[in-house]
């Protein structure tokens, strides 16, 4: 129901367990906010997660740090973490009740034989939204990868194991990492998919218990977590309006819609598509918030709109905006294709 969300976790036991996050009494969840709020500046381009404790979207930046609150639709200012470092992935850990920032850097060398060589090293830094403390893991090497590609870590919550899976897509390597003891265990899998030039769009299906994996230009996969084993299901390439920063997608436009059991495809021109694992089937492309913000969805917040999935409210939220106006949020049902405004965007 509208209002309130089932967090899955595991109890003291080992199993799975639920507990309901509900909007305060009196709260008005679908009335937009009040437009004078501090908000991000103009022009900011973040990473989103759900905190599904507290009932916010937390966007992490280079400009700072900020929680927009589902029940009020407003928003608050957090602490920023230290020197985060170029994020790739920033995902919420139900289990520890954190939220983790994946970033990493790429040095390059020369090796005989190979030529080019990049090094991937992985900074991890977790977020506990009680105390607003961010606390800097290890580093950690992932791998020698030939080539001048630049490269990103793609992340995906595992409320089965209470982990992260993350992925090297240029490599063939996965790793399930713990943030309560920062260890990092390879996942040993079959790898029959092609390695991406840049990183794909990555969800996790809790109905199927799959990761959805959409790689641009080239095909969609399932991998199954249990059995170490990916799946090609379609070859069909989206008509995509953006793709990242000319060489990888950000991945802020796929998210999975528990309510709905599909994993949700949003591009920047305003278009949605639902793939439906159960199915393995696309659905058709929909443009109902062109009305809603015109043709040209590129007044996102920076290049591309960071987009989350709302449990609380079963909807999915898109922050919106440009480097002419402070952001404003919308949401977009699934199941009836209506969009409604959460926060205007006000001119500078």
């Amino acid at each position: 129901t509208l209002g309130s969300a089932l967090l899955l976790f595991r109890g003291v036991d080992g199993e799975l367990a639920t507990a309901a996050f509900t909007c305060p009494p009196g709260s008005a969840p679908d009335q937009p906010g009040p437009a004078d709020q501090p908000r991000p500046p103009q022009g900011v381009s973040g990473y989103t997660t759900f905190d599904p404790g507290s009932g916010r979207v937390l966007m992490l930046a280079s400009e700072g740090f900020w929680a927009f609150d589902v029940c009020t639709n407003t928003w608050t200012t957090a602490p920023p973490p230290g020197d985060i470092g170029r994020v790739s992935d920033f995902v919420y850990d139900v289990d520890s009740d954190r939220a983790i920032s994946f970033a990493f850097t790429a040095s390059f060398r020369h090796d005989e034989g190979e030529g080019l060589v990049a090094q991937l090293v992985a900074y991890v830094w977790a977020y506990e939204p009680e105390g607003q403390t961010w606390t800097a893991k290890s580093e950690f090497v992932v791998s020698d990868i030939a080539g001048d590609t630049p490269h990103l870590l793609k992340a995906a919550y595992d409320p089965v194991t209470g982990l992260v899976v993350v992925q090297a897509p240029t490599t063939t390597e996965m790793w399930n990492y713990d943030v309560d003891t920062d260890t990092w265990t390879q996942i040993d899998h079959d790898w029959p998919q092609p390695q991406a030039d840049y990183a794909p769009y990555v969800t996790y299906d809790a109905y199927v218990d799959r990761l959805v994996v959409y790689h641009p230009g080239d095909s969609t996969w399932e991998f199954d977590i249990r059995a170490g084993r990916w799946e090609r299901h379609i070859s069909t390439t989206l008509e995509l309006t953006h793709q990242g920063f000319g060489w990888a997608p950000t991945g802020e436009e796929f998210v999975y819609d528990e309510a709905n059991r599909v994993s949700v495809f949003f591009s920047d021109d305003g278009s949605v598509r639902t793939y439906d694992a159960s199915e393995h089937r696309w659905s058709e492309t929909r443009l109902a918030i062109k009305p809603l913000y015109g043709d040209d969805l590129r007044r996102g917040a920076g290049a591309v709109p960071p987009v989350t999935y709302d449990p609380v409210n079963e909807r999915i939220v898109v922050i919106v905006g440009d480097n002419y106006a402070w952001p404003g949020v919308i949401a977009h049902d699934v199941a009836t294709g209506e969009w409604i405004t959460l926060l205007e965007p006000t001119p500078e």
